[in-house]
C-alpha cells in the first residue's frame, strides 16, 4: 500500500512501507570511544577541512586564506599554562580558567599535545540572519518629545555594532553638515593594517579610527550589505538613533566576546554609554541553554550589570523550520528519530543525509544515568534493516571518535562524533556524515535511550532546508518548531529580540522565520519582538545584489534587532547608567500587549517574549523616575474626579500613553471625570516652557 511521508512543511512524498517498531533484533555493537582529544568539533573539522584544502562549509570564512584564527582555551582546574612561551597571540582573560587566543592554523592539532589544556574550540561561524518601524515602536512621538521634557535621538550615546558587509561612506552615516558619525572600525578578518589594543593587549586585524582613514578604507567587503543595513536601522540618518556615534566590528569569527570586550572599553575610554546590536547566530555545537563559551565569558566579565551597557542579540530565524526534538523518558525506554529532508527525495539523492548536523543534549546532572544513541541503515525501498546498530553511550569524559557502519551490500555510513559532559550536560555531536552507498532508500536512523531525563535533540546543519521529519505508520518522534533561539541571544545577560510582521500581508502577528523559545532550561526567550518583515534601510554600493541601490528592503530577525538597539540608545541618552538588567525589566513594565501577543499565551511567552518594544512608555517610565522626587504632592492620585497639584506652576500638561495631547491648565485643580480609566502623563511647565516636574496620574 501506499503511505504518505509526513513532515513540517507542505511536501507529501508516496512510498511503499509498512508498520515497523524500529525495535532492532539484531545484535548492538557497543562503540567503545579510544581516542580522547581536547579539540572540539569545531576545530577538529577546521582541520580536516584545511588539510582537503578546500573552503569550510563548517565554520569559517574560507579557510585555505586564513593563517590564523581565533579560539577559546579552557584550561583544567589548577593548571597552570604559561601563554608566553607558546605558539598562541594576542591572549585575553575572561576569568575561571577560559581565554581567547590567536594560533597559526598549522598548529591547531599540537594543542592536543598540550595537557593543562581541556578544551580548545575555534567556535564556527556566525550566521546572519535576514511600514513604518519608528511609528509601529512610538519611536518618533520620541524623537518629536512629545509629552516628554524633551526629545530624543541617541546624542552622546554609542551604537556598537558586530556586524558584516559595512559601506562606511554611506550618507545614511554622516550627519547634516557631511561629517562622518562613525568614530572607529576594527576589521577582524582584515590583517593588513594597524590592530587595536585592550588593556595594553595586542589583538589582531585592522582597527581605523578617524573621518579620514575610515572613508578612505569605504567598505569591509563586496558584494555583502548586512552590517550597512543593520548600522542603519539602529544608527543612521533615517533610523532609529540618528544622533549616535557609530562603532564598527567587521567579522563573523565566533569569539565575539573580543569583539563585545573591545567596544565596552572603548566606550569607556570616552565615557559614554554603549548598546551594542549583534544580529548574527552563533549555532554552538556544544550549548543550547547560555552556556557556550562566549556566553559564559559575558557572564563572568559582568556586563550585563555594568552601567551604561546594554547587549542586544537576533534571535534567529529558524521559526518556521522542525529542527527540534523533545524526548521525555518518564522510565527506561527507546526513541526513534528520522533526520532527513523531504524537500530532496533519498530514492534519487543518495548523500544529502552527510550535510546533516545533529547534538544531542541530556540533562544537567553529571551524577545521573546517561544516555545512549545507535545508528543503524534502514532500507525503505525494502523495509528492511540493512546493518546492526551501533551503540554510543554519553559518558562525563569528553572523547572524539567515529564509526564505520558497513550495511548488507557493503556501503559505509562513517559517523564522526564528539560526546561527553560540556559545561552542564551531557553531550553528544554528530558533525560529519561521510556516505558512500549505493543503494537506494538506506537512512541513517539513530534511536535514542534513556531512563527518567529528558533529551533535546537538534538538527544543527547551517542549511534551513534540513530538519526532522516522520514517516506514516512508523513510530518516528514528531519534530516541533520549538527551543530554537539561538547564541547570543539565548545568553540571559543578552536581550534576545524576535521579528514581528508590518508588511501589508499579516501586519502585527510574528514573523513566520521568527525564532521562538523557550531555552531547554526553561527561560523565556526571546525578551521582546520589533517590526523585522521588510524593513528599509541602507545597502552598500559596492553590493551588485542591489545594482547600485543606496537603499533597500531586507527581512529578518537581524532587522528587528537594531529597531531594539536604537530605542535602547534612546533610553541611554535619558538615563547613561541603565544596564542590560534594567533594560530588560524597562522592558518587562512596558511593553506593547495586544491581540497578536495574547492570543496563544499571556505575555510573556516563548513566542513573544514580553510583548512588542515601545520606545515612548519606557521613556516615560524613566523620566518619572527624575522627577517623582521632587518637593510637591498629587492628591488624590489614583483619582475617580479631580487632581490638585501642591506646586506653583505657570500651566500644567496631560498627555495620554501614546503622546497625544488631552488637557492644558493653567489651574492647581483638575477635573479628570471625562477621562477614560487609564495612566496619564502630568507635565508642569514654568513661563519660560521649563519643565518642573513629570508624574504619572492614574484616572480610575
Amino acid at each position: 500500500m501506499n503511505n504518505n511521508i509526513l513532515f513540517f512543511g507542505t511536501l507529501l512524498l508516496s512510498i511503499s512501507v509498512s508498520a515497523q517498531s524500529f525495535k532492532n533484533p539484531r545484535k548492538t555493537i557497543l562503540v567503545n570511544s579510544s581516542n580522547g582529544s581536547n579539540l572540539s568539533v569545531n576545530t577538529i573539522k577546521l582541520i580536516e577541512d584545511h588539510n582537503k584544502n578546500h573552503r569550510d562549509d563548517f565554520g569559517l570564512f574560507s579557510v585555505t586564506k586564513a593563517k590564523e584564527v581565533r579560539i577559546f582555551l579552557r584550561l583544567k582546574n589548577n593548571c597552570v599554562f604559561d601563554f608566553s612561551s607558546s605558539f598562541f597571540s594576542s591572549v585575553l582573560d575572561y576569568g575561571n580558567n577560559l581565554y581567547t587566543a590567536s594560533v597559526n592554523i598549522e598548529q591547531l592539532k599540537e594543542i592536543k599535545e598540550i595537557d593543562c589544556i581541556e578544551n580548545a574550540d575555534v567556535g564556527k561561524n556566525l550566521i546572519f540572519n535576514d511600514a513604518s518601524v519608528k511609528a509601529q515602536t512610538n519611536v518618533s512621538n520620541v524623537h518629536n518629545g512629545i509629552g516628554l521634557d524633551s526629545s530624543y535621538l541617541g546624542d552622546g550615546v554609542i551604537v556598537g555594532i558586530i556586524d558584516i558587509g559595512f559601506y562606511y561612506e554611506h550618507p545614511n552615516f554622516k550627519d547634516e553638515n557631511g561629517d562622518l558619525r562613525i568614530s572607529r572600525v576594527w576589521e577582524r578578518d582584515n590583517p593588513n593594517g594597524n590592530p587595536p589594543t585592550i588593556n595594553g593587549e595586542t589583538l589582531y586585524g585592522s582597527e581605523f579610527v578617524g573621518e579620514s582613514d575610515i572613508l578612505n578604507k569605504a567598505y569591509d567587503m563586496p558584494n555583502e550589505s548586512h552590517g550597512t543595513h543593520v548600522a542603519g536601522i539602529a544608527a543612521g540618518n533615517i533610523g532609529v538613533a540618528p544622533k549616535s556615534e557609530i562603532v564598527l566590528v567587521s567579522g563573523f569569527g565566533d569569539q565575539y566576546a573580543d569583539a563585545i570586550n573591545y567596544l565596552i572599553s572603548y566606550a569607556e575610554q570616552v565615557n559614554k554609554p554603549i548598546v551594542i546590536n549583534m544580529s548574527f547566530t552563533s549555532d554552538s555545537s556544544y550549548s543550547r541553554d547560555g552556556n557556550s563559551d562566549n556566553e559564559i565569558a559575558i557572564e563572568q566579565q559582568g556586563w550585563s550589570s555594568k552601567e551604561g551597557v546594554v547587549l542586544v542579540a537576533a534571535a534567529g530565524n529558524d521559526g518556521d523550520e522542525p529542527k527540534h526534538l523533545k524526548l521525555d523518558f518518564s522510565e527506561s525506554s527507546y526513541k526513534n528519530i528520522l533526520p532527513s529532508d523531504f524537500t530532496k527525495s533519498f530514492s534519487t539523492d543518495l548523500s544529502f543525509q552527510s550535510d546533516l548536523i545533529l547534538g544531542f543534549y541530556g540533562d544537567t546532572d553529571e551524577s545521573e544515568p546517561n544516555f545512549s544513541v545507535d545508528f543503524s541503515i534502514y532500507d525503505f525501498k525494502d523495509d528492511t534493516w540493512d546493518s546492526d546498530p551501533y551503540l554510543i553511550e554519553v559518558t562525563n569524559e569528553i572523547k572524539s571518535d567515529s564509526i564505520s557502519i558497513i550495511d548488507d551490500d557493503n556501503d559505509e555510513f562513517k559517523i564522526k562524533y564528539v560526546k561527553g559532559f560540556h559545561e552542564n550536560r551531557n553531550v553528544l555531536v554528530i558533525y560529519d556524515i561521510e556516505i558512500n552507498n549505493s543503494d537506494v532508500g538506506d537512512l541513517i536512523i539513530p534511536t535514542v535511550y534513556g531512563e527518567n531525563e529528558t533529551i533535546h535533540v537538534y538538527e544543527l546543519s547551517p542549511k534551513k532546508s534540513y530538519g526532522f521529519g516522520i514517516l506514516s505508520d512508523y513510530n518516528f518522534i514528531e519534530p516541533d518548531y520549538k527551543y530554537i533561539v539561538y547564541p547570543p541571544a539565548l545568553s540571559p545577560n543578552v536581550i534576545a529580540v524576535g521579528s514581528y510582521d508590518i508588511s501589508a500581508g499579516n501586519p502585527g502577528d510574528l514573523s513566520d522565520f521568527s525564532s521562538v523559545g523557550p531555552s531547554i532550561d526553561n527561560r523565556i526567550k526571546p525578551d521582546i519582538t520589533a517590526p523585522g518583515n521588510e524593513v528599509y534601510s541602507s545597502v552598500n554600493i559596492y553590493d551588485q545584489n542591489y545594482n547600485g541601490e543606496e537603499y533597500a528592503y531586507m527581512p529578518g530577525t537581524s532587522m528587528a534587532s537594531p529597531v531594539v538597539a536604537g530605542i535602547i540608545a534612546l533610553w541611554l541618552e535619558k538615563d547613561p547608567t541603565l544596564n542590560t538588567i534594567d533594560v530588560l525589566s524597562l522592558i518587562a513594565q512596558n511593553s506593547i500587549k495586544d491581540q497578536y501577543t495574547e492570543q496563544d499565551l499571556n505575555t510573556p511567552n516563548y513566542l513573544w517574549g514580553n510583548g512588542k518594544i515601545d520606545a515612548y512608555q519606557s521613556l516615560v517610565t524613566l523620566t518619572n523616575k527624575y522627577f517623582e522626587t521632587l518637593d510637591y504632592f498629587i492628591y488624590p492620585n489614583p483619582t475617580s474626579s479631580s487632581i490638585y497639584i501642591s506646586m506653583d506652576f505657570e500651566f500644567a500638561m496631560i498627555y495620554d500613553l501614546n503622546g497625544n495631547e488631552i488637557i492644558k491648565s493653567t489651574s492647581k485643580t483638575i477635573d479628570l471625570s471625562e477621562l477614560p480609566s487609564s495612566i496619564y502623563l502630568l507635565i508642569l511647565y514654568d513661563n519660560s516652557n521649563k519643565v518642573l516636574g513629570t508624574s504619572k496620574v492614574v484616572k480610575q
